[in-house]
């Protein structure tokens, strides 16, 4: 090879590409020829943002790029952060209230809706037709049997008696002096100096006399009977109604509405349905001479009116409905039940000794049944499969593998799955501390009150004894909401 003296000296760095060049420059010319560039630096923003960069001095620029790259180091920085906690984190705890589960004598119930009836209703009518004078009964008054209630006008029989015992005298007269007739000729019979037959019609005479004479008799018993009747008195203890007629009118006996109603309300009976499948667990208890509570609430169920028990049932199940009625006595000294009153009826028919009892709202419901979510001790859940028993106001009887002393969730069930995390606030588990207090306060009254209710068995008013307990206390005795602890069943069903 022929070397020209033409070499040029070695060089360290190599020479550039001249083909990468020029496609990036192609590159660059056809990104600045872009129709959308071009419409960016056409618009007018553009040129006052270029004028005001070309214009600022190099210490501003400076300034102004340094900002933007903090800002966006910044940005990155929380959206890794955010990233990097979501993974080591994971979901927040659920806040959630718990409720313990307790294990005591459980009630069961037969819920009813039942209509207060009086023992004894009457419609008080007049037996005889008369000006009604005088009222001596307050309309709502408790009369006893034997009251003189109303008075109607006397006068016209009074005249009657007057009139049949002056007939009643007069007819006498003639009896006496026919018998002394009779007499008469009896004598002269014997010495043959009249007929037989004048004898005979003699006779007669005075048997037609002393008929008359009865008579008279019975038309002044029958003037005393509507003297009587014109003072009315109460039939029965109770109370009186309002006065369906006022004084002044003329009343008859054909009247269909009466004068007033009486209704015994002490005692008083409340009928209820129950249906037919019930009929038997009933009957057995009343077989074996056991009285059963029954227990009357008012339209919300939330306030205890009065305490009774069950005496009797009807003889046929009415077809139509597939229900039996029952009746319940109630002493009702207190007067909370009226008559045609609707109130909540709860039977007691029997208590579970040592059950297992949550909160209804507690109970779950899956693919597989019912479940409960139980709190652990390191604020975790799992759900546990249970089988529904008896329900009683908020709280259920329920079996499963759940024991005394757990705690299951009551209020954010929703959000859990199976290991959730949980926390539980501050108030519930006041409120929780506070439901317990509550309890042990209960259990020990009812175990003061268990002696007495053995003693006597039947269902008593609140005013049957000197002192009266408190309505409320009664109320937290038979009425029991969610997280409380039943009283002693035990010596009710007696």
């Amino acid at each position: 090879m022929v070397d020209d003296g033409s070499k040029q000296p070695e060089s360290d760095v190599p020479a550039p590409n001249v083909n990468e060049t020029e496609k990036k420059q192609s590159v660059y010319e056809q990104l600045q020829n872009h129709p959308h560039f071009q419409k960016i630096k056409n618009h007018h923003f553009w040129h006052q943002s270029e004028a005001f960069w070309n214009k600022c001095p190099k210490w501003l620029k400076y300034v102004i790029i340094i900002l933007l790259i903090l800002i966006a180091l910044k940005i990155l920085f929380s959206f890794f952060a955010f990233l990097f906690a979501k993974k080591s984190t994971g979901p927040p705890p659920v806040p959630v209230v718990v409720a313990p589960v307790q294990q005591m004598p459980f009630p069961v119930y037969i819920p009813a809706l039942g209509t207060v009836t009086a023992t004894n209703t009457v419609t008080v009518k007049t037996q005889i037709n008369g000006k009604l004078l005088r009222v001596y009964f307050t309309e709502g008054q408790n009369v006893n049997a034997g009251d003189m209630l109303a008075e109607i006008d006397p006068r016209p029989f009074l005249a009657q008696l007057a009139q049949f015992e002056g007939q009643l005298a007069r007819d006498l007269a003639f009896l006496e002096n026919a018998r002394i007739d009779l007499q008469r000729y009896k004598t002269l019979y014997a010495e043959d100096s009249v007929t037989q037959q004048t004898l005979a019609t003699q006779e007669s005479l005075v048997k037609q006399y002393e008929g008359i004479v009865r008579l008279d008799q019975a038309q002044i018993d029958a003037t005393n009977l509507n003297l009587f009747y014109c003072r009315i008195v109460s039939p029965m203890n109770g109370r009186v109604g309002l006065r369906l007629v006022d004084p002044g009118n003329f009343v008859q006996t054909t009247d269909t509405t009466g004068l007033f109603v009486i209704n015994m309300v002490t005692p008083i009976t409340v009928i209820f349905p129950i249906p037919q499948d019930n009929l038997p667990q009933v009957i057995d208890k009343m077989t074996v001479n056991k009285t059963l509570r029954v227990e009357a609430y008012d339209r919300t169920k939330n306030q205890l009116l009065s305490l009774g028990a069950l005496y009797a049932y009807d003889s046929q199940i009415d077809v139509t409905t597939g229900t039996i009625k029952l009746r319940a006595s109630f002493t009702n000294d207190d007067s909370h039940l009226f008559p045609n009153q609707f109130v909540n009826i709860k039977l007691l028919v029997d208590v579970l000794e040592n059950a297992i009892v949550i909160p209804t709202a507690a109970i779950q419901q899956g693919a597989e049944g019912p479940f409960v979510f139980l709190a652990n001790p390191d604020n975790t859940v799992k759900n546990v499969a249970i089988t529904v028993g008896v329900s009683n106001d908020n709280n259920t009887a329920v079996t499963g593998a759940i024991n005394l002393g757990q705690k299951v969730i009551l209020q954010g069930a929703e959000k859990l799955r199976n290991g959730s995390k949980i926390f539980i606030p501050s108030n519930a588990t006041n409120a929780t501390n506070a439901t317990n207090a509550t309890n042990a306060t209960n259990a020990t009254n009812d175990k003061k009150s268990k002696k007495d209710e053995k003693n006597d068995p039947k269902p008593k008013s609140d005013s049957s004894t000197k002192t009266k307990p408190d309505k409320h206390e009664i109320q937290k005795q038979f009425m029991k909401k969610e997280n409380h602890v039943q009283p002693d069943y035990s010596s009710i069903l007696i």
